[in-house]
């Protein structure tokens, strides 16, 4: 049975919205599927600590997760602002985000792939 790839599919629904030239068509056909985008990862990212900590465990790192994501949320645009004063462009900055965008999906696969499946039967 094939797996379906739901990354492809959000990334399709942008389709519409690149080639028409009117720009309050293409904003509306950008921004829904940009939000279904964004806010797709939520039930899944607060599922990860629960996957392999106890339950003690996982309540401590929700605890600990919340305040370093609200700590992202004040450096990340300070950075930001910082490196585009400097380079006098937004490239540095975005090269920025991406590249911790990068680092902590490497992060998570990283965690993960010590983790034996959930299905796997036991051997």
């Amino acid at each position: 049975m094939a797996r379906s790839n739901p990354d492809v599919l959000q990334r399709s629904e942008f389709a519409p919205g690149s080639v028409v030239w009117d720009e309050r068509c293409a904003h509306s056909l950008l921004v829904q599927p940009g939000l279904r985008l964004v806010f797709s990862f939520h039930p899944a990212f607060w599922a990860v600590p629960t996957a392999f900590l106890s339950e003690s465990a996982a309540a401590a790192s929700i605890g600990l997760i919340n305040p370093l994501g609200s700590l992202g949320g004040f450096f990340g645009p300070w950075i930001m602002g910082y490196l585009v004063h400097r380079t006098r462009s937004f490239n540095a900055g975005l090269l920025y985000l991406v590249g911790n965008l990068w680092l902590s999906g490497t992060l998570m696969l990283a965690i993960g792939a010590g983790r034996p499946h959930p299905s796997a039967p036991d051997a």
